[in-house]
């Protein structure tokens, strides 16, 4: 999953990245081609680089909303709170009898530990759970 969203926005932000710079192009054409004709505009213009340095810095405060960078951060807060919701589940528990509390003889009971924030898409990904003498889920 990381992996697509990493790629998709490596795309956006190239798109974006070309509309800016041919926005840019496009505005020093129409500067250099008007410059003559409507001197009023241009009367107090800086040099052409820059001003279209400018113009692609207001091109880009102006795409920038393409590109949803709180996508990520809401995907990280979104899997943080599903390992907390697996870990806070009561059926995810197992009975160890190998681990005692005190030396009592009561078995333990140890509920589940996420080890990683992506446990919830290893999770969706298992058909069937074997078990062997040992315990150990396969």
């Amino acid at each position: 999953m990381d992996f697509l969203v990493n790629i998709l926005l490596t795309i956006q932000v190239t798109m974006m990245f070309t509309i800016n710079l041919v926005l840019a192009f496009l505005f020093y054409r129409f500067v250099k081609m008007n410059s003559e004709s409507a001197q009023y505009i241009f009367e107090d213009m800086p040099s052409v680089t820059e001003l279209v340095i400018k113009v692609f810095g207001s091109f880009y405060l102006l795409n920038n909303s393409f590109v949803p960078m709180d996508l990520v951060a809401t995907t990280e807060l979104t899997k943080i709170v599903y390992a907390f919701w697996i870990e806070q589940d009561a059926e995810m528990t197992i009975v160890d009898s190998s681990r005692k509390i005190d030396g009592s003889i009561d078995d333990c009971i140890v509920g589940c530990s996420a080890q990683n924030l992506s446990i919830h898409e290893d999770l969706a990904q298992v058909d069937y759970i074997f078990c062997d003498k040992t315990g150990t889920l396969t």
